[in-house]
């Protein structure tokens, strides 16, 4: 608090005459001198906001002295009376407020879902509030500290001036299928003496920075997923199958769903199953466009689901499980063989390897039913071969033979040029072939003694990505990273003992992902290979111009074999503020018309490129993909969004037109038969203008266009004599001559 004092009362604010004093003045008084006292209270009235009066009141004492010799009347304070002091206090105390914004992506946020909290620097929370239904949440009463009974100390006049830090963060909650943000704000207090007993309170950035609308963002997302699996009507698992993934959007309206892969289509593994992932909530259904091989897909059959928050049936929640059964094909039976590669009870796989099966009517496999068929392994641990045309209620015995038809199946092992392995069918050989049943399927394994030459094991290698902005902090982005697994360390050539050896990284809005890829390990070897950030052609980024993170890989260069069958490399990205770039959005249309200009649906793939010059000879740099395919997908047209750098105080022109696979400008090409038309072929964009469109337009040719115009006067020569046979000479000479002159450029080029 701040005292003040008030002194200094003089006499003459108080009025004395000679009737005050009538009492006194009797008699001679003493050699005519006649004094009286006069006592006083003085307090203090009147109030000030913040300002705590002094209560005490004071006494003084005046002394009145009459000379009737003279007849002055003199006045005079009393030792003291006229240097009286109030000692008032001024304080003033105030809290903070913090307004945020909460973004909830993949559904519809509700109020109260998400807390976020305001600590000091002690690390206690000194504010909490919960998001609104809009996403804006607003903390109050915001003090500098808890007391020792947990109240809430407001920020006093002592602090005015004072430095005082905190952290907004989100508290960390439990809600499915929610990534939280892990964002944290460093925010500092500045506190100022407003004059009426309140001190504000304002919050900035760690820097002095003051704070903009919507800064302290935290987003979060929501996503689900969905697994299906494929089998047959006995529950046998089938890869192979082909489904379209449907989406309902907001206004009601289907349409395939894109938002995982550009086409909408996904394909069960070897197990039979495919996930889906990072699905927002909504309503979906899977359609099937292609069955497996000896099954019938029901294509009308729509298989329904739906991602949300809560797991409210089989069908709805956060990470939902179909099955889909198939019918078999309305045939004479199937018999699908399946055989393993095994080896000391291990999966091995063989890089090039071929085996025999056959069907018999006996048990005693000595009458052969149907012709040998060849298994083949091609870097593969198990492969199939299918039986078709078998007779209904008939039973069989499979057998493993050779080339030439003899019988391996030998419990005691079979040779088999040096390798050596035993023949197991895990359920049996025997078989019967029932009505309308379809496919059956018999499972057998080679146990080997000693693993062949050719075989491999799979190792594992997982690849994360991290992503930090430039404070080190964790960055969330929506971007898709990739890494290259090398085979030699100056990352020249891609590894072909992995697959893929160009691996995505799809941050989805969160701050870090990974992937796990297949590694071929040879017997009695070791696999080195070196990983690096490439982008997803396969080239190294960590430098080049476009890229704006600094790369650090920690275990780029791993060695895997048969006792060390796992690795995991870690590639860490910090973005760089020297190589800051605004990231603008150029979308590309492609549309399909008819000659009588009519959309036209079409399965093609048409490409987009996106120059740097408007004579269309250099590919841009400045953008995440210079050629960029528009596959139509059964559909008129389809739109295609690509990134563009924006360098700060720069202008970026782009030139848009219509390419093949290679870059190659087609319009007017005569083996290209449409019409090219571009909308918005010349591009720019700045700091202001981040977000441009282009739109190409084919057409097709009119037949009339196509063939050419046919001229029904003869042509006349000096004379009369007709030309056509000469004409016809003539075009057969210069067909010789231009194929022996290709014949010779050939063998130059070969030389």
């Amino acid at each position: 608090g701040v005292s003040g004092a008030i002194t200094g009362f003089e006499k003459n604010a108080i009025k004395i005459t000679l009737d005050d004093m009538a009492d006194v003045l009797v008699g001679t008084g003493k050699d005519g001198i006649y004094t009286k006292e006069f006592h006083y209270t003085l307090t203090e009235s009147g109030s000030r906001p913040g300002v705590t009066n002094d209560t005490t009141p004071k006494y003084l004492t005046l002394v009145a002295t009459y000379d009737k010799n003279s007849g002055e009347l003199g006045l005079a304070w009393a030792d003291g009376s006229n240097n009286q002091t109030f000692i008032n206090i001024y304080e003033a105390e105030g809290l903070g407020e913090v307004d945020g914004r909460k973004v909830l992506n993949g559904r519809e946020l509700q109020a109260g879902e998400f807390t976020f909290e305001v600590r000091n620097e002690a690390g206690q929370v000194v504010g909490t509030a919960t998001n609104g239904a809009d996403g804006s949440f607003r903390i109050t009463g915001i003090g500098k500290a808890l007391g020792v009974s947990g109240e809430m100390l407001p920020f006093t006049e002592e602090d005015v001036n004072g430095t005082f830090n905190f952290t907004l963060t989100e508290a960390t909650g439990n809600l499915p299928g929610v990534r939280y943000s892990g964002d944290t704000y460093n925010l500092i207090a500045d506190v100022t003496d407003s004059g009426d007993g309140t001190l504000n309170v304002a919050f900035t950035h760690e820097n002095g920075e003051p704070l903009e609308d919507g800064e302290l963002t935290f987003i979060n997302t929501f996503a689900g997923s969905v697994t299906l699996t494929k089998t047959s009507t006995d529950g046998v698992l089938l890869p192979g199958a082909v489904f379209q993934l449907y989406a309902q959007n907001t206004a009601g309206e289907w349409g395939v769903y894109t938002g995982t892969n550009t086409t909408g289509s996904y394909t069960t593994d070897v197990n039979g199953t495919l996930t889906v992932p990072g699905l927002p909530a909504g309503n979906y259904y899977f359609v099937e466009t292609q069955a497996p091989a000896g099954f019938i897909a029901d294509p009308d059959a729509r298989y329904e689901f739906t991602i949300s928050p809560e797991n409210t049936s089989a069908t709805a929640g956060v990470n939902v499980s179909l099955t889909v059964t198939n019918q078999a094909e309305p045939q004479d039976g199937q018999l699908v063989v399946t055989k393993e590669l095994t080896s000391n009870g291990e999966t091995w796989a063989a890089e090039n390897a071929t085996f025999y099966v056959a069907l018999y009517s006996d048990a005693a496999l000595t009458d052969r039913v149907s012709e040998i068929q060849a298994i083949e392994f091609r870097n593969a641990s198990a492969s199939s071969v299918t039986f078709t045309g078998l007779t209904n209620g008939q039973t069989y015995y499979v057998a493993e033979v050779d080339a030439a038809g003899n019988v391996l199946n030998n419990a005691g092992g079979v040779a088999a040029g040096e390798d050596v392995f035993t023949v197991n069918f895990m359920n049996g050989n025997e078989v019967t072939i029932a009505e309308g049943e379809g496919t059956r399927t018999v499972y057998f394994r080679n146990e080997f003694q000693t693993v062949p030459e050719d075989y491999y094991r799979e190792g594992e290698l997982t690849v994360t990505k991290s992503l930090l902005g430039p404070d080190g902090a964790a960055k969330n982005s929506d971007e898709t990273f990739y890494a290259g697994i090398f085979a030699d360390a100056e990352f020249t050539t891609l590894s072909d003992q992995v697959s893929p050896n160009v691996v995505p990284l799809d941050l989805n809005g969160g701050s870090s992902a990974g992937n796990t890829v297949k590694v071929s390990i040879a017997p009695d070897s070791a696999q080195t290979l070196y990983v690096t950030e490439t982008d997803e052609n396969g080239k190294p980024v960590d430098g080049a111009a476009l890229f704006r993170y600094a790369v650090s890989v920690e275990n780029g260069t791993v060695t895997l074999d048969e006792a060390n069958t796992a690795a995991t490399v870690a590639i860490t990205n910090i973005e760089d503020e020297e190589k800051y770039y605004r990231e603008g959005e150029l979308t590309i249309t492609k549309r399909l018309l008819d000659a009588n200009g009519n959309p036209k649906n079409s399965s093609e793939t048409f490409y987009a490129g996106i120059f740097a010059d408007a004579n269309h000879t250099t590919l841009s740099d400045q953008v995440s993909q210079n050629i960029v395919p528009l596959s139509l997908n059964g559909r008129s047209s389809v739109s295609v969004t690509v990134k563009a750098a924006i360098n700060p105080d720069h202008v970026q022109t782009l030139y848009v037109t219509e390419v093949d696979a290679n870059g190659i400008p087609v319009a007017n090409a005569a083996s290209f038969r449409y019409e090219v038309t571009v909308e918005g072929a010349v591009i720019t964009m700045d700091e202001n203008t981040t977000t441009a469109s282009a739109t190409i337009t084919n057409k097709e040719s009119s037949p009339e266009s196509e063939t050419e115009p046919t001229d029904t006067k003869s042509v006349k020569t000096g004379d009369e004599t007709p030309i056509l046979p000469f004409a016809i000479a003539f075009v057969a000479a210069a067909a010789v001559l231009l194929f022996l002159g290709f014949r010779r450029r050939r063998k130059t080029e070969k030389h």
